[in-house]
């Protein structure tokens, strides 16, 4: 009787065994690459795994390549307690997208949408697991500049805020994205200067600010893959915004400086981790991810880095934000065109910043009886400040008389205290019958 005692429970063990780990293989971010070297060798110093990268990314034919970094010659603990992401459950309130409501053009990047670089800095975690905090903030100081339709608008969020408020047990032990993205919806997050970053997750949260609540942002919809593949999330970041992902990393990462990045060596003593960054771009001609990293300027492509498609997607787990708001900076832009006129066909027209922060660029459009003829750019343009500018155009009134209009910020590029004062518009009928002089 004891003896089939023995034998079902060890049936049970097995079982149980097995039924956990199929749980693990389901949830995806526990895949390693395959057909990658391992070092079995504990102790190997740091020109050792150099030599051991290389090796491997040759016999491999990857396409990127090693060199010191930043944070290539940390430890082995210190390398680990860069990775920290705890995967969670998906935060109640979360919406769900399918990608058959989106398009996309084949190569994307926010650093350069119409002209202009739509990400805040590069910033370092420090000696802290706090990527899943970085991740999140990363995706989301972005998406306050697409949502404002300000690409300089920047706001650097309080990553320390996060660290230190968030209850549940995260910390630079690691945590889950989605918690980081939760709290900003939940609680809001403050500027950097209200709670500087220290990489300490022993600090109070009541070392923030007083008042930080009062210039706090935060968002409404924490969004979620309808399927994690590559053009679905292609047509997320297009679409959409930015997206937090997280992949499985091995030592190698940490020797990247640039190139197409996949997985090609790891040491027995580093294993795998995973790691959040956030995803910024594509590029379908290379195959490859841009992502955004936390680790400084020193790692990688000046803190970015390329990844070969499949890296990202594999791993099921992926999140984008939607309606970000918080406070209006109390010193912000606000242009006024305050005379238009012509000398013989020439058009003149005057501009003034009446707001309290420089425009550092922005471009005044003609339009005559309602259609666009060309613009200038100006800039920058100190608050207070007016200028006097004219069109290489040559204005010729062929009836009786022509509609002029001069507007500034034509493509709202701007994000401005007052939007109503931007144009201003007469009707001018003959040459002679407009004054040929300005006093």
């Amino acid at each position: 009787m004891k003896n089939d005692l023995l034998f079902i429970g060890l049936v049970f063990v097995f079982m149980l065994t097995v039924g956990i780990a199929t749980v693990a293989a389901d949830c995806g971010c526990d895949k390693q690459p395959e057909k990658i070297a391992v070092n079995n060798t504990e102790d190997t110093n740091n020109v050792e795994i150099f030599d051991n990268i290389e090796r491997a990314i040759t016999e491999r034919d990857a396409k990127w390549t090693a060199d010191e970094t930043s944070v290539s010659k940390l430890s082995v603990e210190e390398k680990k307690r860069l990775c920290g992401v705890d995967i969670g459950f998906t935060p109640n309130g979360s919406a769900e997208l399918s990608r058959s409501k989106f398009t996309y053009t084949g190569t994307f990047d926010w650093r350069d949408v119409n002209g202009q670089n739509w990400v805040t800095s590069v910033k370092n975690q420090g000696s802290c697991g706090s990527c899943w905090i970085f991740g999140a903030t990363a995706a989301f100081e972005t998406q306050i500049n697409i949502d404002a339709n300000d690409s300089a608008l920047d706001f650097d969020a309080s990553e320390q805020k996060i660290l230190s408020c968030l209850s549940g047990g995260w910390g630079c032990g690691g945590g889950d994205p989605k918690s980081a993205l939760k709290h900003i919806r939940d609680d809001g997050i403050p500027n950097e200067a209200c709670m500087p970053y220290h990489a300490n997750d022993d600090i109070p949260c009541s070392e923030a600010c007083s008042d930080w609540e009062s210039n706090a942002w935060s968002l409404k919809t924490i969004g979620i893959p309808g399927s994690h593949t590559t053009d679905s999330y292609k047509a997320i970041l297009e679409n959409n915004g930015p997206m937090v992902v997280v992949l499985s990393v091995g030592e190698d990462l940490f020797y990247y400086k640039g190139g197409i990045y996949e997985p090609t060596w790891t040491s027995k003593e580093f294993g795998w981790a995973n790691h959040c960054v956030m995803l910024v771009g594509y590029d379908d001609n290379n195959e490859c991810w841009i992502i955004k990293n936390s680790w400084g300027t020193g790692w990688g492509e000046d803190g970015y880095g390329r990844v070969s498609y499949g890296q990202l997607e594999q791993y099921t787990y992926a999140f984008w934000i939607e309606d970000t708001s918080g406070c209006t900076p109390p010193s912000v832009i606000d242009l006024e065109i305050t005379d238009i006129w012509h000398e013989g066909s020439k058009v003149y027209y005057k501009v003034k910043n009446i707001g309290e922060t420089t425009l550092e660029s922005c471009n005044i459009a003609l339009i005559i009886d309602g259609t666009y003829k060309m613009d200038d750019t100006i800039g920058p343009l100190e608050g207070g400040e007016e200028i006097e500018e004219s069109y290489q155009y040559k204005w010729i009134c062929t009836g009786r008389s022509d509609e002029i209009t001069v507007y500034a910020d034509y493509e709202d590029a701007v994000l401005e205290s007052d939007e109503t004062n931007n144009s201003r518009t007469e009707t001018w009928s003959t040459l002679k019958a407009k004054r040929v002089n300005k006093p």
